[in-house]
C-alpha cells in the first residue's frame, strides 16, 4: 500500500522528486526538506519521495493532469526554461543544485 498524501517529518532529506534534468527545468535548489510521501519505485517497491517547495508545487500542478493537457504543461515548462528537448538537455550539479548547461 502506498501513501499518496504528502506528510511532514522531523528529519530532513534532499529533494528527490524529479530526475536531474526536470529538477533543473523546474528550478529546484536541491535543498533539504521535511515533506515526503511513499511512491511506487522500481520493481513495485515502496520508495520515499522527498519534495522541496519548488518541486512540490510543480508535482501538484502536473500530477492531476492527463493526456494532452499534461503534455502541454510539460512542454510549456521546457520552453520557459529554454530547453528544446529534455532528453538531450545537458545538466550538471553545481554545489548540489541541478543546473542546465548552455
Amino acid at each position: 500500500m502506498t501513501n499518496t498524501e504528502w506528510t511532514k517529518s522531523k528529519s530532513t532529506k534532499r529533494c528527490n522528486v524529479f530526475p536531474t534534468v526536470w529538477a533543473a527545468i523546474y528550478g529546484c535548489k536541491g535543498e533539504q526538506t521535511h515533506t515526503w510521501r511513499y511512491t511506487t519505485g522500481n520493481f513495485g517497491r515502496r520508495e520515499a519521495e522527498y519534495a522541496c517547495p519548488t518541486c512540490l508545487a510543480a508535482k501538484l500542478a502536473t500530477e492531476s493532469l492527463v493526456g494532452k493537457a499534461r503534455q502541454d504543461a510539460l512542454q510549456a515548462a521546457q520552453e520557459a526554461a529554454g530547453v528544446e528537448d529534455y532528453r538531450t538537455a545537458r545538466v550538471k550539479l553545481v554545489a548540489g543544485v541541478p543546473t542546465l548547461v548552455r
